[in-house]
C-alpha cells in the first residue's frame, strides 16, 4: 500500500504547489 500511498502523495504536493503558482501569477 506504500506504494500507493506515495505516488498520490507526490501528486497531491504538485497539484496543490502548481494552484498556488498560478493564484499568485494571477
Amino acid at each position: 500500500s506504500q506504494s500507493v500511498v506515495l505516488p498520490l502523495l507526490f501528486g497531491a504536493v504538485v497539484t496543490l504547489c502548481f494552484h498556488v503558482l498560478v493564484c499568485w501569477l494571477l
